[in-house]
């Protein structure tokens, strides 16, 4: 995948030394959760599989942080519903396995339910709610490398 390719790229810099100096003949612009690039994919799909297609196309599911981060994915999604990296199974999670302390839950939602595998989606309003996971809906990934190029 293209994340693979940026990946071997970045490591082969790495090694022989060629990031991060002045003669440098790779610029790197590395995002990283604390300054993600959400992406909307506009197809139906159920969670797990729009997590792989993150993973194999983008970083993962987005996880949102913040505020700000949850209104960048609003903005992606469009006023539609979309899937988040939010997980229950048992235990509550990210997609890319960071902890959750932001939440923006759906006035008068009980986020877990009965259910004790289920997954969050935005909803139009930028509302957070937890839904069976099977259900197809388009997704919001993020991004870690935003661009390589050389100079």
């Amino acid at each position: 995948s293209s994340l693979t390719a940026q990946f071997l790229l970045l490591l082969s810099a790495l090694r022989s030394g060629s990031v991060c100096k002045k003669e440098s003949i790779f610029h790197f612009n590395f995002r990283t959760q604390r300054n993600p690039e959400f992406h909307l994919v506009d197809k139906n799909m159920s969670w797990s599989d729009a997590q792989k297609y993150c993973r194999e196309n983008f970083l993962d599911l987005a996880t949102v942080t913040n505020h700000g981060e949850n209104q960048q994915v609003q903005e992606k999604a469009q006023k539609e519903m979309a899937w988040i990296g939010l997980h229950r199974d048992p235990n509550i999670y990210w997609s890319d396995g960071s902890k959750h302390s932001f939440t923006n839950w759906a006035s008068g939602m009980n986020p877990f339910g009965g259910l004790s595998v289920i997954c969050a989606a935005l909803d139009g309003s930028g509302r957070w709610k937890m839904l069976s996971c099977e259900g197809p809906l388009p997704f919001v990934c993020y991004m870690a490398f935003k661009n390589i190029h050389t100079p």
